[in-house]
């Protein structure tokens, strides 16, 4: 069976752990960041084929990132 891969990036862990028990029912595999950096690394290195991204990032704005991500020419 073919895994999806989801990208979360925000600071909230709470809502980390919420997101995750949802998505593994439907079997993604799920990466985590913290940061926009770390984000932004993880997916270069891994191109998820979902990102959600929490608008207020602590290091960054999440408009920012996503414009950094659309804008990649990796990801």
């Amino acid at each position: 069976m073919l895994h999806r891969k989801l990208l979360i990036i925000t600071g909230d862990v709470f809502w980390i752990s919420t997101i995750l028990r949802f998505f593994k029912l439907y079997k993604f595999d799920i990466l985590t960041a913290t940061t926009y950096n770390g984000g932004l690394a993880l997916a270069e290195i891994h191109r998820p084929d979902c990102i959600l991204i929490d608008c207020q990032i602590v290091d960054a704005n999440g408009v920012n990132l996503c414009t950094a991500i659309r804008t990649h020419p990796i990801i």
